[in-house]
């Protein structure tokens, strides 16, 4: 093909994978998988596959069932979505099938006591068209089902789990602000009640505060004490190497003349 057909045809390509992408819910299953992981991490857990492999399979099968579910009422505010989800309903159902078989084998790895903990979280997701019309508890609880997927599920499958309160601080806020913000851009639950000015800075506030809880965390400890720890180590390996600014001696001349009792430096006694 000529250059102007494909400079008109990439874009139409990206377009696709991109809707394919977020629209089957795929994106979002992945972002809740790496947050898992990163969580997983910041709480000095031990790195576990099936665990991040079970948050993944259990957020395509909820998200695409619920979207599945709620065509009619998504087509008003979601139409794109909604045409996408249409269009391929035997595909996504398919992958909903697929993803709660991939769940089951996944839980049984990871171990019923850390799995139970998901159960309350997968009967909301499955009654979440029920109950996303409350105003201002839509995105109070969706921030609360996805931290309790991502943070409070690794930590009671591995029961070991540091920082905890710290974690689930950080992460909270920032996943208060992206549902408030979601809300907003839906223009549903409270942001419809308040206004899309008051409820675009109550999600500002909570993201900024999430910084600020995840820049005053523990690893802002460790930094210092790692940082102390070098100027420690620097200090000492000064002292072992004579005043600053002054230049390494060569070790063959490491003992004063006329050993012992002179300062100036000359080979050492043989």
């Amino acid at each position: 093909c000529d250059g102007r057909r494909g400079r008109g045809t990439l874009p139409a390509v990206l377009l696709a994978l991109l809707e394919t992408l977020a629209f089957s819910s795929l994106w979002v299953a992945l972002a809740a998988g790496a947050l898992c992981a990163a969580a997983a991490r910041a709480m000095v857990l031990p790195e576990s596959a099936e665990a991040v492999g079970l948050v993944v399979a259990g957020t395509l099968f909820v998200y695409n069932v619920d979207r599945l579910r709620d065509l009619g009422r998504d087509r008003h505010k979601a139409p794109r979505r909604t045409a996408f989800v249409g269009r391929h309903a035997r595909s996504l159902l398919a992958a909903s099938v697929v993803a709660a078989g991939a769940a089951g084998a996944l839980a049984v790895r990871v171990g019923m006591s850390g799995s139970l903990a998901l159960l309350p979280v997968l009967v909301l997701g499955l009654a979440h068209r029920r109950v996303k019309h409350l105003a201002f508890l839509k995105a109070a609880y969706i921030a609360l089902a996805w931290l309790w997927v991502v943070a409070a599920f690794p930590a009671a499958a591995a029961a070991e789990a540091r920082h905890l309160w710290w974690t689930t601080g950080a992460l909270g806020l920032a996943l208060l602000a992206n549902a408030v913000a979601s809300n907003v851009r839906d223009a549903e639950a409270g942001a419809a009640r308040i206004g899309p000015g008051r409820a675009l800075g109550l999600a500002r506030a909570a993201a900024v505060a999430g910084v600020g809880v995840a820049l005053a965390g523990p690893e802002r400890e460790q930094r210092r004490a790692r940082s102390r720890r070098r100027r420690s180590r620097a200090r000492r390996s000064r002292r072992r190497s004579g005043p600053a600014g002054s230049t390494p001696k060569d070790p063959r001349r490491a003992w004063p003349r006329g050993w012992p009792g002179c300062r100036s430096w000359s080979a050492p006694p043989r």
